[in-house]
């Protein structure tokens, strides 16, 4: 909505409408309407005229019939005045109601009527901007009940938010269909039963009173609001969800010495993983220690915990732990790769001459050669044992 208009001089004093929120914009107007009323009602106070016949409140919702000025017959001075007069008050409320309505109302509707403004009735105008902007039949009730039940299924941030909307919603329900059938739809009992459904009825039970003194849309609030504080509809939920919250430790401190299993876990609840119950760790769990006991009747019990069998094994993978790659090919093929033409050369000699003396220093001692003939066949083991018994 823009700034207030100006008029010679004079500021009209009423937010011109952008097409958004008509119904907060119609409380405006009418109140706008019944201050200038006022206003001319009281100047012509105080100028000692009779209060005006016609305002322009009376243009919204029909036309007035327009006084006529005659010369037929004898009038008195004063009814003559009179009779101007009340054609004053008539021009007044009519044309003034009209300049309101070109300097408010948007030229976008403006455009889209049948006529122009000064050849229009101003109920004609305000006929066109309730069918336009306020839907006034049922799909203007429609609308408006479709608006409270996005309000009741959205996140909204707390209970004081979520009245303030909904007493809003009722008051324009109510102002419509007090308009079309003459009665309200939404009462204060049913408002407080829609809230109270929203919520979990462990923490308000007590504290709200079903009488018809007592259950009211002030009471109600009040209560909830010292039940639930400024919490909105997330948090209250989050009331009655059994689900921890997992404490993580996002940054770390460096403080020089090692931490605790208790210090590590910080606020974390204690898990035991024999029992799987809480509030202690598995070496300190009772249900083990009574597992574990000498004196048990039936001898000791050893189990990884309470829904494993005794004795049963897990099964482990075989892992091979291989050793650093050789790199012996490598270091000799790099030496070599080092050297120059003339230094392998020397290193073959150097080689080959190690390789010459390691087999002279193995046959140094020559083998005799055999006495026997040529054609003589080496012996043989069988021939070996019986020289050997002959010598004997």
């Amino acid at each position: 909505m823009g700034k207030g208009h100006t008029r010679s001089g004079q500021i009209l004093g009423l937010e011109k409408f952008n097409g958004e929120d008509f119904t907060v914009w119609k409380d405006k107007v009418l109140t706008h309407i019944e201050t200038l009323d006022e206003v001319y009602q009281r100047a012509l106070l105080e100028k000692d005229q009779p209060r005006a016949t016609v305002v322009m409140m009376d243009f919204l919702e029909s036309t007035p019939e327009k006084p006529v000025i005659t010369v037929e017959g004898e009038v008195t001075q004063q009814e003559a005045k009179n009779l101007r007069w009340r054609y004053q008050h008539w021009t007044r409320a009519h044309a003034e109601l009209k300049n309101l309505f070109n300097q408010a109302l948007p030229n976008v509707f403006l455009s889209v009527l049948e006529d122009q403004v000064s050849r229009m009735q101003p109920c004609d105008i305000w006929k066109e901007l309730e069918q336009k902007f306020g839907l006034g039949d049922a799909g203007g009730v429609i609308e408006l009940l479709r608006q409270w039940e996005r309000l009741t299924t959205a996140n909204w941030s707390n209970l004081g938010a979520l009245f303030g909307q909904l007493k809003k919603l009722r008051n324009d329900v109510n102002r419509k269909m007090r308009g079309l059938v003459g009665k309200d739809m939404i009462t204060e009992p049913w408002l407080c039963m829609q809230v109270l459904a929203l919520l979990p009825s462990e923490f308000w039970g007590s504290s709200v009173s079903m009488t018809a003194e007592w259950f009211t849309i002030e009471n109600v609030e009040m209560s909830l609001r010292r039940v639930f504080g400024d919490r909105s509809k997330k948090e209250i939920n989050m009331l009655t969800d059994k689900r921890r919250p997992l404490s993580i430790n996002v940054a770390k401190r460096f403080t020089g010495k090692k931490r605790s299993q208790d210090e590590a876990l910080g606020q974390q609840a204690k898990d035991c993983f024999y029992c799987f119950e809480t509030g202690h760790w598995k070496k300190d769990c009772p249900a083990m220690a009574a597992d574990r006991d000498p004196n048990r009747h039936g001898g000791t019990l050893f189990r990884s915990n309470i829904r494993t069998a005794p004795g049963a094994k897990k099964k482990r993978l075989l892992t091979v732990k291989k050793g650093p790659k050789s790199t012996t090919k490598s270091t000799a093929v790099a030496q070599r790769e080092e050297r120059t033409p003339a230094e392998d050369l020397a290193f073959d000699r150097q080689l080959e001459k190690a390789i010459k003396d390691a087999d002279e220093f193995e046959f140094k001692d020559p083998i005799p050669l055999s006495e026997g003939s040529e054609n003589e066949a080496p012996m043989n083991s069988m021939d070996i044992d019986s020289e050997g018994r002959v010598m004997q």
